[in-house]
């Protein structure tokens, strides 16, 4: 397991990293709060941008016959 958030986004930008492929296509998209700053880490690390893409959490739906 990772100690953060941000330990996980270095830690997945080192394994990306060794690919070794290049990067002038990648972007990278976060999922809003627990995402971004994993997000942001491999951004930061290979130098490449990044966006956020925003989803609302639906409940359960339940119907009563």
């Amino acid at each position: 397991m990772f100690k953060d958030r941000k330990e996980a986004g270095k830690l997945i930008a080192q394994e990306i990293k060794k690919k070794n492929r290049p990067f002038d296509n990648l972007v990278v998209i976060a999922l809003p709060r627990e995402g971004v700053p994993v997000a942001f880490e491999i951004t930061q690390k290979l130098k490449i941008p990044f966006d956020i893409f925003s989803v609302k959490k639906m409940g359960h739906l339940i119907t009563q016959s």
